[in-house]
């Protein structure tokens, strides 16, 4: 295709662009499924595809291995982009086949020791900073989530006080 652009009686020069149309649909979607980057995986599912199936849980897999929260993002994408392609049912379907978006921390077993962990952790941060920690800090840290975990494990680093790191202290 060729575009001529030119205002009228303007004096200015033709500029002439010459470009060529492609449906993504007719292309080989091989180069951005072997890409390593997620971008271009995600948009494999928009080429011609030999085994769909298999290209949505290569796509999954790829997104899976990604840390949060770039896998919620990635997977949020995915499913935007196969709309397109009327697969939105199939993602979802393959997805829960491949728990993508569990959270360890949710897990029964695992989830438990990791949160005592963050709290030792924690624990241990005051005690250096602080000297022996109050029971009060004490009942605080048993009930805290992983994220307020770690938001106090940051927040540790320039409190020149526990009251300034639990300013509702009870």
């Amino acid at each position: 295709m060729s575009a001529i652009l030119s205002g009228p009686d303007s004096g200015a020069p033709d500029f002439v662009f010459r470009y060529t149309l492609l449906d993504i649909r007719d292309l080989d979607g091989a180069l951005l499924l072997a890409s390593t980057r997620v971008e271009d995986n995600l948009l494999a599912i928009l080429t011609r595809l030999q085994d769909q199936a298999g290209t949505v849980r290569q796509i999954l897999g790829r997104i899976a291995s990604l840390e949060e929260p770039a896998r919620r993002a990635a997977f949020a994408q995915f499913l935007v982009i196969s709309g397109l392609r009327r697969l939105a049912q199939t993602i979802k379907e393959e997805a829960q086949k491949m728990p993508i978006l569990n959270d360890i921390i949710e897990h029964e077993v695992i989830g438990p020791a990791i949160l005592q962990g963050r709290q030792e952790i924690l624990r241990r941060q005051l005690e250096k900073r602080f000297g022996r920690i109050p029971d009060w800090v004490e009942a605080r840290l048993v009930n805290l989530s992983a994220s307020e975990l770690d938001e106090l494990a940051v927040r540790v680093l320039d409190a020149p006080n526990l009251t300034d790191i639990f300013p509702d202290k009870q």
